[in-house]
């Protein structure tokens, strides 16, 4: 029954909003996720090479191989490090149109709800609105916009998966 006094504007709105929001998440998060399984492949060939080393150590020794499994793992490290810092600076940017989508959110349904108000003559359904109501009109739009907006983020789930997927791979 609230959608029935919205004005289609702010439903309108909303929608378009909505959209907009998402295709910029998509657009953050998709280099997220790639970068997400490039660190966790660095990661798996960091671990890979330390139980190589790990198992072998008595031949490395053996063959005077210590610089050369040095710089390997050095290498390994420093693409792990380098990986890493590259995911970060990408989750930034994600982390806080995140934050500002929160806000979005509530200022949305807030909205929202204030057209319902207003369109009733003061009323939600014939009843006079509490603050209570009200907070929890507005939460639940904002929570159902949230909901909707975090869907992108399974893109940067999906790259972790194939991370750890490839990364176990790579210790059989």
């Amino acid at each position: 029954m609230l959608a029935a006094g919205v004005d289609p504007l702010a439903i309108g709105v909303s929608i378009g909003v909505l959209v907009v929001a998402a295709i910029i998440m998509t657009l953050l998060i998709m280099p997220v996720a790639k970068a997400t399984f490039r660190t966790n492949e660095a990661e798996g060939s960091f671990r890979a090479q330390h139980a190589r080393l790990t198992d072998f150590a008595e031949a490395v020794s053996l063959y005077r191989g210590q610089a050369l499994e040095e710089q390997r793992a050095a290498t390994l490290f420093d693409s792990v490090y380098v990986r890493s810092r590259a995911l970060y600076r990408l989750m930034f940017p994600v982390n806080s149109f995140s934050v500002l989508l929160a806000g979005i959110a509530s200022t949305f349904g807030a909205i929202i709800l204030a057209f319902v108000i207003r369109r009733d003559e003061g009323t939600i359904n014939g009843a006079i609105p509490t603050a209570t109501t009200v907070q929890n009109g507005v939460s639940a739009i904002g929570s159902l916009m949230q909901g909707l907006l975090s869907i992108p983020v399974l893109y940067a789930i999906v790259g972790t998966l194939a991370g750890l997927t490839h990364r176990v791979g790579q210790l059989l």
